[in-house]
């Protein structure tokens, strides 16, 4: 009887063996390194589409993110790729030239003040150690993080310090496209330089939505996405409201100003030119669509002064502009401009935030415009950026 038993055991033993070993294999994989599970875990939860803007792309894998900035030279090819890498996981495979941040940071500088109002919005003011140009703050939060030395001045003379952006023991620095070649030096101290070109868009939805490329760099997407959306919604119902006014037999609209004998004016394919689209005028350079300043001479502005019922600018200054300002006191064009009863608008950068905060409220500069173009036409509405000359 004994004998048989035995049998019998050796035979459930073999029967119960392919469950020990599948039970092995399972402990075994549970327990392997943490840079295997991450390839089944998604550490983006939120996530973000552009729908605007050209100036950056977003990929997203399970522990990082590949995100391409382009310039306005080469709109194929990336400026810069960054390989945005959760703390705590395995750097991937990459091309020697791509820029790893781990993140989400912890601490950023940035050179231009223009990419405050972002942070803000996004709750990560606190994270800025350092900031270019800090006479230009205007942000009150900011501003008093400057007086506790919390956040540092990074730059001398206009120029980024070197110094002071290591003594800001920032993670990362951002930067524009065209400061790359007078802070290439900073890659020998291990300090990634984020290239951010939300001043190259064309349109102004396309430049609010740089807020989704901050947030790539907090994990903040899902609160980017909300802000924005509510942006582009405020924006689209002041264009629907201002399409909805007959525009036939408008005034034309010219935007520049003189410096060193020469008048510039932006071409028809920028911002401002797409703005003032969008605000129900006629802008004077409308069928060049190139993104770029034109240059051109006083004889022929003297030629287009009879046809521009509207001459903008923009300005920086504390003392009130006079008509004399935009017409370089030119007792010529002052006297065409009188005859063809030119009304003038402008923007003053030393009153208001209009190269900051602005890039958050297209739709204020949309109601800004259109109230000059169309007085009245949004009852309730402040000026805010632009204003008209009286």
């Amino acid at each position: 009887m004994l004998f048989n038993n035995k049998i019998k055991f050796k035979n459930w033993a073999g029967f119960f063996r392919p469950f020990f070993i599948a039970t092995v294999l399972l402990l075994v994989i549970s327990c392997a390194p943490e840079e295997k599970s991450e390839l089944r875990y998604d550490y983006f939860k939120g996530k973000t589409n552009i729908k605007y803007a050209k100036g950056f792309k977003v990929a997203y894998f399970p522990s990082y993110k590949i995100v391409d900035v382009f310039d306005e030279a080469e709109n194929e090819k990336p400026f810069q790729r960054y390989l945005l890498v959760e703390h705590g996981t395995n750097i991937p495979d990459h091309n020697k030239n791509d820029i790893i941040v781990r993140i989400p940071l912890t601490s950023l500088s940035c050179l231009s003040t223009t990419h405050v109002p972002f942070l803000n919005a996004l709750k990560q003011i606190e994270k800025i150690s350092g900031i270019g140009n800090p006479e230009l703050v205007l942000d009150s939060v900011l501003l008093n993080q400057i007086d506790k030395e919390w956040t540092l001045g990074i730059t001398s003379s206009g120029q980024a310090d070197f110094e002071k952006i290591l003594e800001s023991n920032t993670s990362v620095l951002m930067a524009s496209p065209f400061e790359k070649s007078s802070i290439e030096g900073l890659s020998e101290f291990d300090i990634p330089v984020v290239y951010v070109a939300e001043y190259l868009e064309r349109t102004a939805l396309g430049r609010a939505e740089w807020i989704k490329f901050f947030a790539l760099f907090f994990n903040r997407e899902k609160e980017a996405n909300n802000i924005f959306s509510n942006i582009e919604k405020r924006y689209i119902d002041a264009k629907t409201k201002i399409d909805s006014v007959s525009i036939s037999g408008g005034k034309t609209v010219f935007f520049g100003s003189y410096y060193q004998d020469v008048w510039f004016s932006p071409a028809g394919g920028t911002l401002i030119a797409d703005l003032i689209g969008d605000a129900g005028g006629n802008y004077i350079f409308n069928t060049d669509k190139s993104n770029k300043n034109l240059t051109i001479d006083t004889e022929v502005i003297m030629t287009k002064i009879p046809e521009i019922g509207f001459w903008g600018q923009i300005i920086t200054t504390k003392e009130k502009p006079t008509i004399g300002n935009f017409m370089a006191n030119d007792s010529r064009l002052l006297d065409i401009s009188n005859k063809a009863k030119t009304s003038f608008f402008f923007a003053n950068s030393k009153q208001s935030d209009y190269f900051g905060q602005a890039n958050l409220e297209p739709d204020v500069l949309l109601k800004d415009l259109a109230n000059i173009f169309h007085p009245g036409l949004f009852m309730n509405h402040q000026f805010t950026y632009f204003q008209p000359l009286k």
